[in-house]
């Protein structure tokens, strides 16, 4: 199944069959694990981070100053909306209206800003929050193809997007720069986000061959040495993001796990990589699906999953 708009909610892993065995999975001796009756990890200890009882929270983005976190919900509408909820307090603000859905909102680097994808006005396109406190909106780029996901440079003055070829229909990753509104082609994939220095992004991308199940992948931000970090020959790799120190790059897999908590276009767990390609190591354990994991400068992954049948946001602590 390749990834399209009509999915955007939970564009995952199918999209690539890899080439490599898959790499081994450093483990937790069983004499450091946390007793419990399931077999967690003991970086599995989750926070719930949103409350509520009724539609879905997702694609988490936390602020920089990890004072709160920023997402897309349903709750209150038939449509998605960006919301904003402080850690210090219980209160959610919605920072859009209107028709449409907006989603997968990126903080800006000072904390000021919020990018993010709707189709309020009929195809998908990268807006821009221009102040949390009083929120106006402006659209991003050129009407040439449909964008989505916005990734935030570390200086915030360039924002990389997957933006659809209007004549391949595949999914291409493009760098705009803020101050010049100039936009630029990178390459080939999908759900491109920058490392702390700025110097490289990764994203996933998939083969045009037997299942397409996507993969992990870097590159420099000038378009070169392109290297496949993580794949598998018969599950997914997806929603790459950066530890605080760039070291490591979290994702969820797709249909890696036996035991049956296969969510096709969402998930099953969280992983970390070595952004060098070694060190995998499994971060969730739960029989629940855990998607679109985003490395906060907390140190904390937060991402969407529904342990108890409501999607919500939640955060895990990595491990070292």
């Amino acid at each position: 199944m390749r990834a399209t708009c009509s999915i955007i909610l939970f564009v995952a892993a199918t999209g690539c069959q890899f080439r490599h065995a898959t790499l081994p999975i450093e483990t937790v001796p069983e004499s450091k694990r946390v007793p419990q009756a399931d077999p967690y990890s003991p970086y599995d200890a989750w926070n719930r981070v949103t409350e509520g009882d009724i539609g879905e929270d997702l694609f988490a983005a936390p602020l920089a100053d990890g004072s709160g976190v920023v997402f897309s919900s349903n709750r209150h509408s038939k449509n998605f909306k960006i919301y904003l909820r402080r850690f210090a307090g219980r209160t959610l603000r919605a920072l859009t209206h209107g028709e449409g859905d907006d989603l997968y909102p990126a903080v800006s680097p000072d904390g000021t800003k919020v990018a993010f994808t709707s189709n309020r006005n009929g195809a998908w396109r990268i807006f821009l929050l221009s102040d949390l406190d009083a929120p106006s909106v402006e659209r991003l780029g050129n009407d040439a193809a449909e964008a989505i996901h916005p990734a935030w440079s570390p200086g915030g003055d360039a924002i990389a997007y997957s933006r659809r070829s209007p004549v391949s229909g595949d999914w291409e990753v493009w760098i705009l720069d803020l101050q010049t509104a100039q936009e630029r082609f990178l390459c080939e994939g999908l759900f491109a986000v920058f490392d702390p220095t700025g110097e490289r992004l990764a994203l996933q991308r998939h083969r045009r061959r037997d299942a397409e199940w996507y993969a992990i992948w870097t590159v420099q931000a000038d378009g070169t040495q392109e290297r496949e970090i993580i794949c598998g020959a018969d599950w997914g790799a997806a929603n790459p993001t950066w530890s605080p120190n760039g070291e490591w790059i979290a994702f969820n897999s797709v249909a890696k796990q036996p035991d049956g908590h296969r969510d096709l276009e969402r998930g099953d767990d969280l992983y970390k990589i070595r952004a060098t390609g070694d060190g995998l190591t499994r971060l969730t354990f739960r029989a629940s699906a855990e998607w679109n994991p985003c490395w906060g400068r907390d140190g904390k992954v937060y991402f969407s999953a529904a342990p108890d049948g409501q999607v919500a946001v939640w955060s895990v602590e990595p491990g070292p």
